[in-house]
């Protein structure tokens, strides 16, 4: 027999959520889908397509020690704008509105993670203001797609904080 692993002392997930099929609610599937086009990762960190798994990404986070989150977020502020939130800001801006009652939004996700005993040490969000929602099939809008790369600058600085080259 052989013993089992440790957990891993360090490791950082940086995952994008949301729904391609809704218009700029697709945002954060896209930076992440960019950030594995454009730059190569290895452990500790991992990048993740969450799209719309809700509550099915509570293992995948489990035992993650920071967390960069890639999402269209209502932070109030003029449509396509991002935002960079950090720790206990982050929950304040996961209350978007879910597109039917079945949904599972970020705000359950970091519930559950607080109820199985697991904080992250660091848990940033790079949020970016819609513009539309309500276009089923449509794409990311003009303002929101011109947000990408500079929504990955952010995210890349974020990660350069913890230490990651």
């Amino acid at each position: 027999m052989t013993e089992a692993a440790a957990a891993p002392e360090r490791r950082i997930v940086v995952l994008g959520v949301g729904n391609l099929l809704w218009a700029d609610e697709g945002f954060g599937v896209r930076c992440v889908e960019a950030l594995g086009d454009g730059w190569d990762f290895s452990p500790p960190i991992e990048v993740l397509d969450g799209g719309t798994l809700g509550l099915a990404l509570v293992p995948l986070l489990l035992d993650a020690t920071h967390v960069l989150l890639f999402d269209a977020v209502d932070h109030r502020g003029e449509p396509g704008s991002l935002l960079i939130a950090r720790d206990a800001e982050v929950p304040r801006f996961m209350t978007s509105s879910k597109m039917n009652l079945h949904q599972a939004g970020m705000n359950d996700v970091l519930a559950s993670l607080e109820m199985l005993g697991h904080r992250p040490q660091a848990f940033s969000l790079v949020g970016v203001q819609p513009v539309e929602l309500a276009d089923y099939g449509g794409s990311l809008t003009d303002a929101v797609r011109d947000q990408v790369p500079k929504a990955l600058e952010i995210g890349l600085a974020e990660l350069a904080t913890w230490g990651v080259v």
